[in-house]
């Protein structure tokens, strides 16, 4: 794994990155995973840097589907931290799907964004994100890193996102002590995907 800031990568997608609103998740799975189905709950979770995030939001728009993960005691309205996991079906490759996302985000960028390339992957593209963005009344900054990866059978998307309340001296030091390790376990993530919560309880 290499921190290479793949320059013709972003000239290939055109993206300017700058910063501004409320932060939108994307995620996605691949085919061995690393979604332990059931439990005493009956509900789907995944571990990641030793805690237990639970399946608390499943949906499906056209050929995407969308699954969100938050540790026990969280809501999606009020959660610190959160695992995310993206599907898109119909996607071939990363590129048909990050021009479009790097669109709808860059309002969302306070500084900008630095790519991560696996360079060991045995998927045709494998890179990760390292994003800012901080919520529209700046009441906090959400930090994400988002994997995108290039599969046979489509694109997938993995995220981890950790809500920080806003300081205009924020200390991010915690943060940064922990981020390649969370890159590191990012990129050996995998999932299946669940059209909705109750079918997954199932």
């Amino acid at each position: 794994m290499t921190t290479n800031r793949f320059l013709w990568f972003f000239a290939m997608l055109g993206a300017s990155l700058a910063f501004a609103a409320e932060p939108v998740r994307e995620f996605s799975p691949l085919s061995q995973s690393n979604v332990v189905p059931g439990g005493t709950s009956g509900v789907p979770h995944i571990t990641f840097e030793g805690h237990e995030y639970r399946l608390a939001y499943a949906d499906v728009k056209g050929q995407t589907v969308t699954n969100e993960y938050l540790i026990d005691g969280e809501s999606l309205s009020a959660w610190k931290t959160l695992i995310g996991v993206r599907h898109f079906r119909e996607s071939k490759e990363v590129k048909d799907v990050l021009p479009p996302y790097l669109k709808q985000m860059q309002p969302h960028f306070a500084i900008k964004a630095e790519v991560v390339q696996k360079k060991d992957s045995s998927f045709p593209m494998d890179v990760a994100l390292i994003m800012w963005l901080i919520a529209p009344d700046k009441s906090y900054y959400e930090y994400n890193l988002h994997r995108f990866v290039q599969t046979p059978n489509g694109v997938m998307a993995y995220q981890f996102a950790e809500r920080l309340p806003f300081s205009a001296r924020l200390d991010v030091s915690a943060t940064m002590k922990m981020q390649s390790a969370r890159l590191a376990e990012l990129f050996g993530l995998s999932a299946v995907t669940y059209e909705s919560v109750e079918s997954a309880a199932r």
